[in-house]
């Protein structure tokens, strides 16, 4: 079952291409690392472009456990640390409900 990672965190613009430079660098290596996430993604405000939300997705807990023995998510957050203004705030959800056209998937019970 899908498992994510919520990054929020505020960039300056001063610091905004050092901070693309390490969330493309963590991407590569990441690839290449078992259990590596299924997707990658950060998102800026519409209303305030310096806060980020990252969000990285694994086909499950176990992927992500794995994935984590490789020490990246700790060098990506310690890079993130260089880049804003304010520290990351690292947030784990596993799926609970999904839905969507033409399938409906129910997983109420299962891992969470």
């Amino acid at each position: 079952m899908q498992f994510l990672i919520v990054t929020e965190c505020t960039v300056p613009m001063a610091k905004r291409k050092e901070f693309v430079g390490a969330v493309q660098r963590w991407e590569e290596q990441a690839g290449a690392v078992d259990g590596a996430p299924e997707a990658h993604a950060v998102y800026l405000s519409s209303d305030d472009p310096a806060q980020v939300l990252i969000v990285t997705q694994f086909s499950s807990k176990q992927d992500a456990e794995r994935f984590a023995d490789s020490g990246l998510l700790e060098s990506f957050q310690a890079e993130l640390l260089q880049c804003a203004a304010t520290p990351p705030n690292r947030t784990t959800y596993d799926l609970f409900y999904a839905a969507g056209p033409g399938e409906r998937r129910v997983v109420f019970g299962q891992d969470a």
